[in-house]
């Protein structure tokens, strides 16, 4: 199990109100980001850069043109752009799905199962593109809400998981169902 710390620019966060703040979620508690600086960090581990993943999360954005978690686009990040589309990126090759995001709890998955990049949205496939090489690994630590670019999410992010294996279709529909918590 890996463990983040809340930041606000570079400031560590205790809980005030330039930080992102505990809210309530889908499931539980989540975490609400201004989409000016808030972020997670979570220190780089090995577990951090599987040779097979399967991320998961659920988002309740503001906006669009948002990272949601990113160990950087050159080894794996999921992220909306401004088009109102989902991006699952493995070095820097992305599947996409176009979906309107806003307004609602939407259940997002990316998968790597080493032959193709996919895009869950609430459990559905929603994108696919075929890839068969490896995710490269690196030091860099993982971030949610923000990429190395700045680039930062304006929204609510809740039960982020992060497997070291590809999940199947049943996996990721039983999760949606009854999420973890």
């Amino acid at each position: 199990k890996n463990n983040g710390t809340l930041y606000n620019n570079t400031q560590v966060c205790g809980g005030i109100d330039a930080c992102p703040l505990w809210t309530n979620g889908k499931i539980g508690k989540a975490i609400s980001f201004d989409g000016l600086d808030d972020f997670v960090l979570i220190k780089n581990a090995e577990s951090l850069n599987p040779s097979r993943i399967t991320v998961s999360l659920w988002v309740f954005p503001n906006s669009f043109n948002s990272v949601l978690l990113s160990k950087n686009f050159s080894s794996y990040e999921l992220r909306t752009d401004n088009s109102n589309f989902v991006q699952f990126y493995i070095n820097e090759t992305y599947a996409n799905s176009s979906f309107p995001l806003t307004n609602n709890w939407h259940y997002l998955v990316g998968r790597f199962n080493g032959t193709s990049i996919d895009i869950f949205i609430n459990a559905t496939l929603a994108g696919s593109k075929s890839y068969s090489f490896s995710i490269p690994s690196n030091n860099l630590d993982l971030t949610i809400a923000k990429n190395p670019s700045d680039l930062f999410f304006n929204g609510t992010i809740d039960e982020v998981r992060i497997y070291n294996r590809a999940l199947t279709e049943e996996e990721i529909f039983s999760h949606y169902l009854q999420p973890l918590s």
